[in-house]
């Protein structure tokens, strides 16, 4: 899929101002239109940089008190240097230019490098999915925090990146067991389905989930207040799919003696896997690489020292030992499941 069509099925436009416009104004912008960027373009529409609703709270943090002057420019502050992309160009190259510069959004030029408008990961995740151009059961995951940070911090970020990694694997065993009732002569392992089912009821809910939103996510929103959104998305969803996974669970008891209902569980499988999917890797492509940037030393301490703590009821020793068990139990009944490179 193309970037152009992206383009067409955005359901805002993008924010734009001449270079003398003034903070001021790029404020009151950003609250009018409800997003957090703003591309500055000359008169005949080409991009000259970006200004953000960070960089405009990082202008006004250095001018303290009486000495906040936001009629200043916005030249004096925006992001001179701007990565960008075309329009013929695929969804999967932009993806990639914004992984690897460690961005969010990505203007997009025509050949004669005027603006045409701006997509976001947000974006480019939904339609990739909705074209199932992105496999959700492939969960290659990639964490580099900065090497000049704390030590805490790939602590603690591995320790959550390899809990998705094993959320993933669980989801692929359920996945393979799904496409396996579409053979009528496969019976219903009601006891193995169960088994996945309660993993992913019990182990995001109570080991994953907490440790995200007890002290990362409330971590960021200290430190970051104009990231709110994207953490309120997060929360959100966690409650999204622990919606979809109890409709799953209500379908259960019709498999083994309504061959038509394997359709249906088929179907509502697939959809949630790719729901678990989608929102791991916004955790990990855009939440961490935030969290990664603006929290402190001190807050990674506090946070790899609340992991560590055994005697927590949530993420205590015996506690994690029943998850590993069934853990393993589920990986032992599905041999064949294409896990391995997950699982190793």
């Amino acid at each position: 899929m193309l970037v152009e069509t992206a383009l067409r099925k955005k359901d805002r436009e993008a924010a734009t101002m001449p270079s003398d416009a003034t903070l001021a104004e790029a404020a009151a912008m950003l609250l009018d239109k409800h997003v957090g960027v703003i591309v500055v373009c000359d008169n005949e529409g080409r991009v000259l940089g970006i200004v953000t609703d960070s960089d405009i709270m990082r202008h006004i943090a250095c001018c303290p008190g009486e000495t906040c002057n936001c009629g200043s420019r916005i030249d004096a502050v925006m992001t001179r240097k701007v990565v960008t992309c075309r329009p013929d160009e695929t969804l999967s190259d932009a993806w990639s230019r914004l992984d690897s510069h460690g961005l969010r959004r990505i203007p997009v030029v025509g050949e004669d490098e005027k603006f045409l408008g701006i997509i976001n990961l947000r974006d480019i995740f939904h339609l990739l999915r909705h074209e199932k151009q992105l496999e959700a059961h492939e969960f290659e995951f990639f964490i580099a925090p900065p090497a000049a940070r704390g030590e805490d911090m790939p602590e603690v970020l591995n320790i959550l990146h390899e809990e998705h990694r094993r959320i993933g694997c669980v989801l692929v065993c359920l996945r393979h067991l799904a496409q396996s009732l579409g053979k009528m002569e496969h019976e219903v392992d009601s006891g193995l389905l169960s088994a996945i089912l309660d993993y992913m009821d019990a182990f995001p809910d109570t080991i994953h989930h907490p440790k995200e939103e007890r002290f990362l996510f409330s971590a960021l929103r200290r430190r970051r207040p104009g990231e709110s959104e994207v953490i309120d998305q997060l929360v959100k969803e966690h409650e999204t799919g622990k919606l979809l996974l109890t409709g799953l669970r209500a379908t259960l008891p019709d498999l083994a003696r309504d061959p038509a209902s394997r359709e249906r569980f088929r179907q509502a499988v697939k959809h949630y896997v790719e729901f678990e999917g989608a929102h791991m890797r916004q955790e990990e492509r855009v939440f961490m690489p935030l969290a990664a940037r603006y929290l402190t030393d001190a807050d990674w301490r506090q946070i790899a020292a609340a992991f560590r703590r055994d005697s927590d009821p949530l993420f205590g020793r015996e506690r994690r030992a029943e998850f590993e068990k069934l853990y393993r139990h589920i990986l032992h009944e599905l041999p064949d499941a294409p896990i391995f490179h997950h699982a190793a």
